[in-house]
């Protein structure tokens, strides 16, 4: 006899400050199968009182006009250990790198810009679920030209060439266009295979290198020279 097997479906907590833009994300995410909006909070202590309550796997955080308090609220998020492995990930169209910066060093698992379209988003969620990192093209390039001028970095660069150097053609493939901040499926679609096969070959590269998340992936791109700055300017450009 065989058993159905329900799928994991994605507990989300939407915390913003305007409720016509958390309805509107409601309304997108309940349309997939494998999301659940549990939960709609304004930012600062109800925000993290609504998390206490509901114990989301993930947080979409609205910080558009109020950047200063989401960032604040990541970290509250983040640090407070009653809130378990929950994933944070900023939608703002907020620009200026130094949000990127404070976000991430808040603790956010994706800072994504509210230009990229709505399937990203989806796939942002689904990423950081699963316990990755997820940036837009433009902000990865940033991230990548900010952490390249560390000493830090400096001094990880021949381990990470090194473990470029032992992976196939095909998954150096895969990395360059990683590097270059394309998504699974657009990795897919650019190499012509299905969506699927990028995402595991995506995850075989991140055991092999023994990456954290896509945004290591992407440093290591850099590191091996499979990325030039120029060529992710350009590729910045399109998207």
């Amino acid at each position: 006899m065989f058993h159905e097997v329900t799928p994991h479906v994605i507990k989300i907590l939407l915390i913003g400050e305007h409720a016509s833009m958390r309805s509107a994300l409601r309304l997108m995410l309940e349309a997939e199968p494998d999301m659940e909006v549990i939960g709609e909070s304004s930012i600062g202590d109800a925000g993290n009182a609504a998390a206490l309550a509901v114990r989301p796997d993930v947080v979409l955080l609205d910080a558009d006009t109020q950047i200063d308090k989401g960032i604040e609220a990541v970290r509250r998020l983040t640090e407070d250990p009653r809130h378990g492995d929950v994933a944070v990930l900023v939608f703002t169209s907020a620009a200026g790198d130094q949000h990127l910066w404070r976000a991430l060093h808040a603790g956010a698992k994706g800072f994504l810009h509210k230009d990229r379209p709505c399937r990203e988003l989806l796939e942002a969620i689904r990423s950081v679920a699963a316990g990755g990192a997820v940036l837009s093209p433009g902000h990865t390039r940033h991230l990548v030209e900010e952490l390249t001028s560390r000493s830090e970095y400096l001094d990880d660069a021949l381990d990470r060439r090194l473990g470029v150097a032992g992976l196939s053609e095909r998954e150096r493939e895969v990395l360059t266009l990683v590097g270059l901040g394309l998504t699974n499926a657009e990795i897919g679609a650019k190499l012509h295979i299905s969506e699927l096969t990028a995402k595991t070959h995506v995850s075989r590269i991140r055991s092999k290198l023994d990456a954290r998340d896509r945004v290591e992936l992407v440093i290591d791109a850099f590191s091996a020279g499979l990325v030039t700055m120029p060529a992710a300017r350009r590729q910045a450009a399109r998207v």
